[in-house]
């Protein structure tokens, strides 16, 4: 628009280029694109729903902190194992009591490695608990920032398990060990004897003797033969639970 000289307004076409670029400045939206624009909202804000619906039914611990350890989401699992309310909680540096498990250092978003795996026997609201702690460094591209993702599953029961078959194996290996070392002493002191046995059998042959008292001696040393090869078969087994046993190389 420029005036015209008895102060009247005269409209001036514009170039085509000009009007062009501002039909490509300011595009029309036609009602279709609205439509399809609000569904992909709505997709959008039912899939973090959908998400945000599945950490807080997970009964893992799950939070994230920032470079600086602050805590930037925390789960109902979370909240309910440290008793706090998620507000509380957000900002706050995530560092509980370690009672015992493995020495680490928190991942650096910015630098170093990007995953680590530990067990953590860690202070809680419910008192001292095991957790098997998995953690992940993850980039917002769009922020152009970095946080790290903590997975934490409580597992005091398993350990505690574990504890105790730990503890009925050592149990029983030292009853086995005990059970070895009596057959071993028994069986030696059965065999000393039974060599005497053996050896006044062996003269009593020797001496008149009638017929009759060579079969019943006959007996006793056949029987104490028996006796005695039972008894080095105990010994055997009792080098093979030692893993003593030694094998010779014999011809047959």
């Amino acid at each position: 628009m420029s005036d015209n000289l008895n102060g009247s307004r005269l409209r001036v076409p514009q170039p085509w280029s000009v009007r062009r670029l501002r039909a490509k400045a300011m595009p029309r939206l036609h009602h279709a694109d609205i439509e399809k624009l609000v569904d992909i909202r709505w997709s959008i804000s039912e899939s973090e729903a959908r998400y945000r619906d599945l950490l807080e039914s997970q009964q893992d611990l799950i939070f994230r902190r920032d470079s600086e350890g602050a805590l930037t989401f925390v789960n109902a699992a979370f909240c309910q194992t440290f008793n706090i309310e998620s507000t509380a909680a957000l900002g706050s540096v995530f560092a509980p009591a370690v009672s015992a498990g493995d020495t680490i250092e928190q991942l650096d978003p910015e630098d170093g490695p990007r995953s680590q795996r530990y067990a953590q026997e860690i202070e809680t609201a419910l008192g001292r608990r095991w957790f098997d702690f998995e953690e992940h460094v993850v980039t917002d591209v769009r922020a152009h920032t970095a946080e790290t993702q903590v997975v934490a599953r409580d597992i005091t029961d398993r350990r505690k398990q574990e504890s105790e078959l730990a503890e009925a194996r050592d149990l029983a290996e030292a009853a086995n060990r005990a059970k070895s070392r009596f057959l071993a002493a028994m069986s030696h002191e059965i065999r000393t004897p039974m060599n005497g046995i053996l050896g006044m059998s062996g003269l009593m042959k020797e001496t008149p003797i009638t017929g009759e008292q060579r079969t019943y001696i006959s007996a006793i040393d056949q029987s104490a033969r028996t006796l005695l090869a039972l008894i080095d078969e105990i010994l055997d087994f009792s080098k093979i639970e030692a893993g003593k046993l030694v094998l010779e190389r014999r011809q047959f």
